[in-house]
């Protein structure tokens, strides 16, 4: 019988959230549609404190799908309503190339 072994060292981590500062975070890992919402939700803290700006660095980490790419809108979404603006790091990294366009729309609503 033969045993694989895995070195968890090599493995890339799953998705790592390293708040720098009261605004800066440090995403290294693969964000998708289930880990998406720590991301959403790191940020909305990040905001309560009501900076002029966030800064996210990305530059390590991967999208799996459109669920990933659809967090990072609402991150951007989310700052902009709160009147921060969002500096990403890392947005021309060889790996973001093939990403989703990040833009995202706005409507106004009539009152």
């Amino acid at each position: 019988m033969s045993v694989i072994a895995t070195d968890i060292a090599m493995a890339d981590p799953f998705l790592v959230l390293t708040v720098e500062s009261p605004s800066s975070v440090r995403c290294v890992g693969t964000l998708d549609g289930m880990t998406g919402h720590h991301l959403v939700d790191t940020v909305d803290e990040m905001l309560a404190a009501q900076p002029d700006t966030i800064a996210i660095d990305i530059e390590r980490l991967r999208l799996a799908d459109r669920d990933a790419a659809e967090a990072l809108n609402e991150v951007q979404h989310r700052a902009k309503q709160a009147g921060t603006t969002v500096r990403w790091h890392g947005v021309g990294a060889d790996h973001l190339r093939t990403a989703p366009h990040l833009a995202y729309r706005t409507s106004l609503k009539a009152a």
